[in-house]
């Protein structure tokens, strides 16, 4: 909320703002003093006069270069990066990793702190064995990160089968 006591200084201040802003318009033979100077500098036969209005009275003339967009030999931007033949013959056929033996010999996933016991150590989510990193314990088995893949791994995996692929 603004006070009495501040309303003239207030008013004191617009008026200083008028009277800067009315003396300070550029004068009329200024502006055509440096329309001279742009024509003296040599701009080009090509750009393009553009009429600007300096004052109510007179238009003054404004030189602008001519551009012209050449996209020769440029990619256009709305077809793919790569084509689907090239896509397929640049794809090389990435060999997976063996996934290391690992024996899971217990599991412990009824309390707080879920652990397994694999290849005679004793891991909780989160730990590293190796390259594979434990993602989940859980009744059903173990689920580890290995090569960007998850592998579910259970007691069964100790007596031959293979681990399920997620």
């Amino acid at each position: 909320m603004l006070k009495m006591k501040n309303l003239p200084g207030l008013f004191f201040f617009g008026a200083a703002l008028l009277i800067i802003g009315a003396f300070y318009v550029k004068p009329l033979s200024a502006a055509q003093a440096d329309y001279k100077a742009l024509e003296a500098s040599g701009m080009n036969e090509k750009s393009k006069k553009v009429p600007v209005k300096s004052s109510p009275a007179q238009p003054v003339l404004v030189s602008r270069p001519k551009v012209e967009y050449k996209a020769q030999g440029l990619r256009d931007p709305f077809w793919p990066l790569v084509t689907e033949k090239e896509a397929s013959s640049a794809a090389v056929p990435v060999q997976a990793k063996p996934l290391p033996n690992f024996n899971v010999q217990g599991l412990v996933w009824g309390g707080v702190l879920p652990q397994a016991i694999i290849n005679n150590k004793v891991v909780k989510k989160g730990d590293v064995l190796g390259e594979a990193k434990i993602v989940e314990i859980g009744k059903e088995g173990v689920t580890i990160l290995f090569d960007n893949k998850e592998y579910t791994l259970s007691p069964s995996v100790a007596r031959g089968q293979q681990p399920a692929v997620k």
